[in-house]
């Protein structure tokens, strides 16, 4: 390029172009700007923009690719347009950033070239827009941010940690169908309007490491203030009233909770049985099915001992029926009756019939409340 802008080396011998050649460059478009990218060859630009009022210099940074660290930290904006922008070359900075007019745009924008800083960044005046932007270079930083009207993060996918704590959200905020890699950060937020979490997916297994522990192995996560931010997030389903959203969020939370906040063995043995035969009380079918086998195997128990024949099985499964369902006086004549059929001299071992029966009702009194507790949550009743 002959009229090629002239890039520097900084104090610290990094490549920068200063501000004055990114304006004069910037100002001819995107074709021009990405031209002079690729003719970089992959070389690490730092661009310089910080400080620039861009109110009454408009600059539309749509589909700009930026080979290195780019700075517009305490810029300010006027309708932003940074939409399918590719900040492939470092992090993008706009601490202390303020956004202008009707509409901020950064949707489809890519930051893969490290973290993306909007720390103590104001949106005013209109929406912003970060749908189908993809977060992933590095993290989301959006500490002590402020959001006067709309922000929309749809189907937004963060691959490292996303960062909303101590931000004010004055308007409506939507995260649907966002996915997030690790567990976002809204605690301290300041939300005063309607939230959307519907359809949000997180997936934190990269936040898990297996440990020994008391012969066996169990999962863990390496954060201990992500069972915190769960809490957060559960709250803000709550006052969405997505209940579906709360239900996972209060999943995650005790699982997340495990050698951090619930650190006893019986403790944690419980956690994991709640998990394994409800889904922490949002399976109907597990509990339902650990009672249909109890049932049959209690059953099948009580014919074999009484010599097994079809005739035994069925006074057995009759048995077994009935100690899971007294609930009421057939119920309990039918135990009565069946009882005596198949064992019509029990002795010295009723005792231990007693004790057999006693384990059934209790495991079966169990699997009816874990099914009453999935019906509950199914249709918040």
């Amino acid at each position: 390029m002959s009229d090629a802008p002239k890039i520097e080396i900084d104090i610290n011998g990094e490549v920068l172009l200063p501000q004055a050649e990114a304006l004069k460059l910037a100002r001819q478009g995107s074709k021009v700007w990405n031209a002079w990218a690729e003719s970089l060859d992959a070389q690490k630009v730092r661009v310089e923009f910080s400080g620039y009022d861009f109110t009454n210099d408009q600059i539309d940074f749509s589909h700009f690719i930026f080979p290195g660290v780019v700075e517009f930290s305490t810029c300010q904006f006027s309708n932003a347009n940074f939409t399918d922008a590719i900040f492939s070359g470092g992090p993008a900075i706009f601490i202390k950033a303020k956004f202008f007019g009707k509409s901020t745009s950064f949707k489809r924008a890519q930051f893969s070239g490290g973290d993306a800083f909007f720390i103590n960044a104001e949106f005013c005046d209109g929406d912003v827009g970060f749908g189908n932007a993809i977060f992933s270079g590095g993290d989301a930083l959006f500490q002590t941010a402020r959001f006067e009207f709309g922000a929309y993060f749809h189907e937004a996918e963060f691959k490292h940690d996303a960062i909303f704590s101590i931000v004010n959200f004055e308007h409506v905020v939507v995260f649907k169908d966002a996915i997030f890699s690790c567990v976002p950060d809204f605690r301290y937020s300041n939300i005063k309007v309607h939230f959307s979490l519907h359809g949000m997916i997180i997936d934190f297994s990269s936040e898990l490491e297996d440990i020994y522990f008391r012969g066996a192995w169990w999962k863990k996560v390496t954060d201990r203030d992500i069972a915190d931010k769960l809490r957060r997030l559960k709250e803000l389903a709550g006052l969405a009233k997505d209940h579906e959203r709360e239900q996972e969020f209060f999943a995650l939370e005790l699982q997340a909770k495990r050698f951090h906040e619930t650190t006893h063995f019986w403790s944690l043995v419980l956690s994991v049985f709640y998990q394994f035969f409800s889904d922490f009380g949002r399976s109907f079918l597990r509990p339902l099915g650990l009672l249909s086998f109890i049932w049959a195997f209690w059953g099948f128990g009580f014919a074999l001992f009484s010599g097994l024949n079809f005739a035994t099985l069925l006074a057995g499964l009759r048995l077994s029926g009935a100690v899971i369902m007294p609930f009421s006086a057939t119920v309990s004549a039918a135990f009565e009756s069946t009882k005596s059929v198949l064992y019509p001299n029990l002795g010295k071992l009723n005792l231990l019939f007693d004790g057999i029966v006693i384990i059934e009702g209790l495991l079966s009194l169990t699997c009816v409340f874990l099914i009453g507790l999935a019906l509950r949550n199914r249709f918040r009743i």
